[in-house]
């Protein structure tokens, strides 16, 4: 299963409340009536960006909205995009809410790490960027494993990640959107609150900063947000 995660700007002109809003209630109802686009998709998350805390503020990139749709392979992500009736009824609408030149995206797996069961919606998103020379292999290596298991078993976070999701980019020579931004992956992390939020992020700054090998990716390039979940219904194999 191949994950395309693609985080916008807002259109310009318009409110962040007026473009959820029309991601909600516009754009996701014309997605699901196009069968011909829905049919090769999996599932479909839209993430409604909360106001940014400062600790997370990104002057070059602020994303107002995410999206998620998973695929069978690249083949039926190319496909999908191809149908006309997406292009001709869907992509047009894009242009309505968002900026279609400010946008992050990456084709990526999924891995879930951690997950209590809970039915959280507040989310932490993180495209991470690594830093020169320490990403590749090595550094997924690390945030599988050394940052992970931090995640699981520090005492300090434990009841604050409720749901832990890596999601690493494929390779290049596998990636149907070439347009796609250079991120090594991004990180999903699900909370009952804003409020553990604020509270989580300087735990993990600590971590980063004692832990030499975790200095491999930085979060003062990544892009992150902070973000309410939807998950749209219509898609997967109950639909």
């Amino acid at each position: 299963m191949l994950k395309f995660i693609i985080g916008f700007e807002r259109k310009v002109g318009i409110s962040r409340a007026a473009c959820h809003e029309h991601l909600r209630s516009v754009h996701g109802p014309l997605v699901a009536s196009v069968p011909e686009f829905t049919r090769h998709v999996r599932s479909y998350v839209q993430n409604y960006a909360l106001p940014e805390l400062p600790e997370l503020h990104n002057p070059n990139f602020i994303a107002d909205g995410m999206a998620e749709l998973c695929f069978d392979s690249a083949e039926s992500f190319v496909q999908a995009y191809s149908e006309p009736r997406y292009l001709a009824e869907v992509r047009p609408d894009e242009a309505n809410f968002t900026n279609p030149g400010r946008y992050v995206a990456t084709f990526s797996r999924e891995a879930e790490i951690y997950n209590d069961g809970s039915q959280s919606t507040v989310k932490l998103i993180r495209f991470l960027k690594g830093r020169a020379g320490q990403a590749g292999v090595s550094g997924r290596s690390a945030w599988n494993n050394v940052y992970a298991r931090w995640v699981r078993e520090s005492a300090g976070v434990q009841g604050l990640v409720r749901r832990y999701v890596q999601n690493w980019s494929i390779p290049s020579s596998e990636n149907p959107f070439p347009l796609a931004e250079p991120f090594e992956g991004v990180d999903e992390m699900w909370f009952a609150s804003v409020a553990d939020v604020a509270t989580f992020i300087p735990l993990e700054r600590h971590e980063l900063a004692v832990s030499e090998a975790l200095r491999c990716f930085d979060p003062g390039t990544s892009v992150a947000l902070i973000a309410h979940e939807g998950i749209m219904s219509g898609y997967g194999p109950s639909r």
